[in-house]
């Protein structure tokens, strides 16, 4: 029988606790409240873009940022949204504005230790509809074209030919254009061939960049 089969078939062993072992296994399930989500680096990395504009908007709006999203009504999240709108007008598209949204959630819940309530969420999914033709937000879906043989070709003589960078190793000139050989290929996702993780937020880091290291 194979090792894995054989797993499965195993039965788990009867376990004695003491009488009261659930009842204090309730208190203390109570007492530590909902488990935080571990989420991945690179969503750990997008929240941290959006908190870093939500400290900004409480600066602005004189509250503490920890403070104000754990008591924050839908008022504040709306006003934050065109507080977004005003201050980086490269936020053209009503999904980036949704994408903020679901984020900022995450972040609620993160610090309230909590779901905002649905007539709160509404109220906002509505607001964002109404900042979509105030400000003009783009709502057509992103275009996504595929590259034909002749792109590729124009691809590769740039990138043999006509591309004067350096590479921190000349040995990255032969992977990226096996790179996009493989990719042409296959049709695989670039994170399919490549290490595209990004580096962890560090504890309080204001800034965090992207690891710009190929690793295969």
């Amino acid at each position: 029988m194979a090792p894995q089969k054989h797993a499965r078939n195993r039965r788990r062993k009867l376990v004695q606790r003491p009488a009261d072992h659930y009842k204090n296994l309730r208190k203390e399930l109570a007492a530590q409240g909902p488990i935080e989500v571990d989420y991945s680096d690179a969503t750990e990395l997008n929240l941290s873009g959006v908190w870093k504009r939500w400290t900004l908007y409480s600066y602005d709006a004189d509250e503490e940022p920890i403070g104000l999203i754990k008591s924050a009504a839908a008022a504040d999240y709306k006003t934050f949204f065109t507080w977004v709108l005003d201050h980086y007008p490269g936020v053209r598209t009503k999904s980036s504005v949704h994408q903020y949204w679901r984020q900022l959630k995450m972040l609620y819940k993160r610090h309230a230790r909590k779901l905002l309530d649905k007539d709160t969420v509404n109220d906002v999914n509505n607001h964002i509809r109404v900042l979509t033709k105030l400000y003009g937000l783009d709502r057509s879906p992103r275009e996504k074209p595929v590259l034909s043989v002749d792109d590729l070709l124009v691809l590769l003589h740039h990138h043999w030919v006509l591309d004067s960078s350096v590479y921190p190793d000349e040995e990255q000139r032969l992977l990226l254009a096996l790179l996009l050989l493989f990719a042409a290929y296959t049709g695989s996702r670039p994170c399919s061939l490549v290490d595209a993780s990004v580096k962890k937020p560090a504890t309080g880091a204001s800034d965090i960049a992207r690891d710009q290291t190929i690793h295969f």
